[in-house]
C-alpha cells in the first residue's frame, strides 16, 4: 500500500470514530454544538483525504477546521467544550505534522491517536 493511501486511510479512521457518535444529550445548545463539531470534523476529514498529495493545503484544512471547532467549543459547556478543545488541539498538531512530514518527504500515516481519543471523548460527551 502506498504511503499516500495509508495517509488517506488514517484520515478516514477519524470518520469511523465519528460514525459511532450519537446525537448529543444534554441541553439544546450543547446538543447543537456537538452536532456542529461532528459535522465540521466530517467535512475536514473528507477534504483532507482529497488533499493528501498537497501537504500545505491539507495542513491548512486541518488548521482552519481546528479554529472553527475551537469557536464551537467556546460556546459549549462542560464535557462538550472540553472535547471540542481537545479535538481542535489534536487537529492543529496534526496540521503541523503534515506540513513537516508530508510528501514528498515522508508520505506516511501521521499518528491519529490524539484525534481519535478526542473523538471518543466527544462521543462520551454526546451520550
Amino acid at each position: 500500500m502506498s504511503g499516500l493511501v495509508r495517509r488517506a486511510a488514517g484520515t478516514m479512521a477519524v470518520l469511523a470514530v465519528l460514525g459511532a457518535v450519537p446525537a448529543c444529550g444534554g441541553n439544546d445548545e450543547d446538543r447543537a454544538i456537538c452536532d456542529s463539531v461532528k459535522e465540521e470534523l466530517r467535512s475536514v476529514t473528507r477534504n483532507a483525504a482529497d488533499q493528501v498529495t498537497d501537504p500545505p493545503v491539507e495542513a491548512e484544512t486541518y488548521r482552519n477546521g481546528a479554529a472553527r471547532i475551537r469557536a464551537f467549543g467556546k460556546q459549549a459547556t462542560g464535557d462538550v467544550a472540553d472535547a471540542s478543545f481537545d479535538i481542535a488541539d489534536a487537529m492543529k498538531h496534526l496540521a503541523g505534522v503534515i506540513e513537516v512530514e508530508g510528501p514528498p518527504k515522508n508520505p506516511v500515516v501521521p499518528d491519529m491517536t490524539a484525534l481519535n481519543k478526542a473523538g471518543a471523548k466527544l462521543q462520551s460527551a454526546c451520550d
